[in-house]
């Protein structure tokens, strides 16, 4: 949704994203391992997406990752992508850094 003053609002409700396992993702392994590009987002349990990345990565896979919603990441994650993919609210929250200006992305 979008805020009264324009700002961007995201709603979640997991369902049944929350019953996805690493038991699921190794299950599907081979699937992983066939695609060209994986494309994740942070809306499962992080152990699961990982998993998955690191998967596809192993594989020569191309891993695209949103980390929407935002959480802060973990080395792990980073080194499983091959492009990750932030808004300003996500960039903020990984560095620390306010993005809100040219100079401040460009810092």
């Amino acid at each position: 949704t979008v805020t009264d003053d324009g700002d961007n609002c995201i709603i979640l409700a997991n369902g049944t994203n929350d019953l996805l396992s690493v038991a699921d993702v190794e299950a599907a392994s081979e699937s992983i391992r066939r695609a060209h590009v994986l494309l994740c987002q942070m809306e499962v349990r992080p152990e699961v997406t990982l998993r998955a990345m690191q998967i596809a990565k192993a594989a020569g896979v191309v891993v695209v990752l949103n980390n929407a919603p935002a959480i802060k990441l973990s080395p792990d994650f980073l080194q499983a992508c091959t492009v990750l993919c932030v808004n300003e609210t996500e960039a903020e929250l990984m560095t620390g850094l306010p993005v809100t200006t040219d100079t401040e992305i460009e810092a």
